[in-house]
């Protein structure tokens, strides 16, 4: 099991250390580019919803960046304090279709990180919101 752990203001500026990052440290374990590509970019659209919605990007907050790794699995949780509403996560809230015919804006990051990913999920812990994040390998 390998471990690391990111720290950043809740500033848009953060999101490409973020994914420099992830993208580091999963190089390091020899994941194949696609699936590499896709966890990035879930951890960005998850990064950037903290930032923006979560904390109006108030750069006197941080932004922290779990990551854990092992052969099966790739964890990723995702911590702030900013706003503590847990979206919905059912499949069956989100309409694309409906959405592009009434021009609505929003609810499509939270469907394309699951798509991405495997499993995501949200919780409280201490007072901060956790986004958790797993991909699973092979």
């Amino acid at each position: 099991m390998d471990r690391s752990s990111f720290s950043v203001k809740c500033s848009t500026d953060s999101l490409s250390a973020i994914r420099s990052f992830i993208g580091t440290k999963l190089k390091n374990h020899c994941i194949e580019d696609t699936t590499l590509h896709r966890i990035v970019a879930a951890v960005d659209e998850a990064c950037a919803n903290a930032i923006i919605h979560g904390n109006q990007c108030d750069q006197c907050r941080k932004l922290a960046v779990d990551l854990e790794y092992s052969d099966q699995c790739v964890q990723i949780d995702i911590y702030d304090i900013g706003d503590i509403h847990t979206p919905s996560l059912s499949n069956n809230d989100f309409n694309l279709d409906h959405s592009i015919r009434h021009k609505k804006r929003g609810g499509l990051g939270l469907c394309l990180i699951r798509r991405l990913m495997d499993e995501v999920s949200y919780y409280e812990k201490d007072h901060t919101r956790v986004c958790r994040l797993k991909k699973y390998l092979g």
